[in-house]
């Protein structure tokens, strides 16, 4: 099995312990469908990372691995996400009043976008800011400011995003699943998304196929409101259940 496999299914393991602290060795072989030895190895491995503990019967969530910080994820997957990014930019025209959202891979998409030329970009990612702040017009949403993800959130964020209208909206989730819908780890991020989602006339989700199949703390939005999911083929299986429950989905080119 290819690196970028193995890793998925990391991914995906790490994404279950966020939400349970805790998984058997049964329930980690039937969530990703592979065998116990399989199962044995992966926990092997993210323990020589330090990703997990091993505990009698399954793995429990690292200590220092329980918050989220963006410079522990950005560098996972950086190809399938630098793909992603260029090409949710690709939906872009010139002269869009969009909204971008933070997490890993909405910078890649930063970078595609400036190349391109009159946009007026919304986001309350301070490093989507950075990124296209001399290239283009960009509002910041400000408020209460998050150091583990480098964004703002909370009530004046909100308030700020209320009376606002985008022509697209591009946005991250932590889990993506056709009953569970598109989901995050926590209120803030989730309330808002949704006032993006509100006020967007297109709603984009990017999101690596690590996330499909999870479902995180709190939902956003279901998958029948979106205009498309940006993602990568490495789950050809779950691109097709997508597409089946009617949602459009975009696999970005190699």
């Amino acid at each position: 099995m290819n690196r970028t496999a193995i890793q998925d299914r990391k991914n995906k393991l790490l994404d279950a312990l966020k939400m349970t602290s805790k998984i058997s060795v049964e329930d980690a072989m039937s969530f990703l469908g592979v065998s116990r030895s399989t199962i044995c190895r992966l926990f092997a491995d993210m323990e020589s990372e330090g990703l997990i503990t091993r505990v009698q019967g399954g793995a429990a969530l690292a200590r220092d691995n329980l918050e989220y910080t963006y410079e522990r994820f950005e560098s996972v997957l950086v190809d399938e996400k630098r793909r992603i990014g260029f090409a949710a930019a690709k939906l872009v025209s010139d002269g869009d009043n969009i909204f971008l959202g933070n997490g890993t891979t909405l910078p890649h998409m930063c970078i595609a976008l400036a190349k391109l030329g009159r946009l007026q970009v919304f986001t309350n990612s301070l490093i989507n800011l950075n990124i296209l702040s001399k290239v283009t017009g960009i509002f910041l949403i400000g408020g209460e400011y998050y150091q583990q993800h480098h964004d703002f959130r909370g009530y004046m964020a909100e308030e700020a995003m209320k009376p606002l209208h985008f022509s697209k909206c591009f946005l991250g989730a932590n889990g993506i699943d056709i009953d569970g819908g598109l989901t995050t780890l926590d209120f803030s991020s989730a309330r808002l998304t949704r006032l993006a989602f509100g006020g967007s006339s297109q709603k984009y989700i990017l999101a690596d196929s690590s996330k499909f199949g999870i479902i995180s703390s709190i939902r956003y939005a279901s998958v029948e409101g979106i205009n498309g999911i940006i993602t990568d083929g490495n789950d050809a299986s779950y691109v097709e259940k997508l597409r089946q429950a009617g949602v459009r989905v975009i696999v970005a080119g190699k």
